[in-house]
């Protein structure tokens, strides 16, 4: 599969479409940067690792670079950029264990945000950059939970079984 950058003119014009990744085997899961510079995603033939693709200096060939981020056996997903493009939040594990992670846009090493023993993901950032929200079946039931982004003050939020998408 390949993924195309397309532009709209405000008339709704459509412009000539450029590929920005090619050869991509993915699980779906994709995160535009608020100022559509950056695009995160998760590359997986049997296991995912994040993969950022950087069209800020233009999507021409040779202006584009594509870069690995994360690297490992495990299974990444689900990305989430911060509103001040920053950093990334994912998910890293397996089906039944998975936790939450934060990684510099810049790459480096990702911090572990939450160390629950369960399936753990789907998260996003709040509006200022300041708490987390995600799914995870601690406890029992996949409920809806809530941190601050340092990962402290951990708590369930919802009481209903909900889905790993919510």
């Amino acid at each position: 599969a390949s993924i195309f950058k397309i532009r709209l003119t405000g008339d709704g014009a459509v412009g000539p479409a450029s590929p920005l990744v090619t050869g991509l085997e993915s699980n779906g899961f994709f995160e535009l940067s608020a100022d559509g510079n950056r695009l995160t995603y998760a590359r997986e033939p049997y296991f995912s690792n994040l993969w950022l693709v950087d069209i800020s200096r233009g999507s021409a060939p040779g202006q584009m670079t594509t870069r690995q981020l994360t690297q490992g056996t495990s299974q990444v997903e689900r990305p989430s950029i911060s509103r001040n493009g920053k950093a990334i939040l994912f998910s890293s594990g397996y089906e039944t264990s998975s936790n939450l992670f934060v990684l510099p846009m810049t790459g480096g090493l990702p911090r572990q945000l939450t160390r629950l023993n369960a399936f753990t993901a789907s998260g996003v950032w709040s509006p200022d950059d300041t708490q987390v929200a995600f799914v995870s079946t601690e406890g029992g039931s996949r409920r809806v939970w809530i941190t601050d982004a340092s990962g402290t003050s951990l708590r369930p939020v919802s009481t209903g079984e909900v889905g790993d998408s919510t």
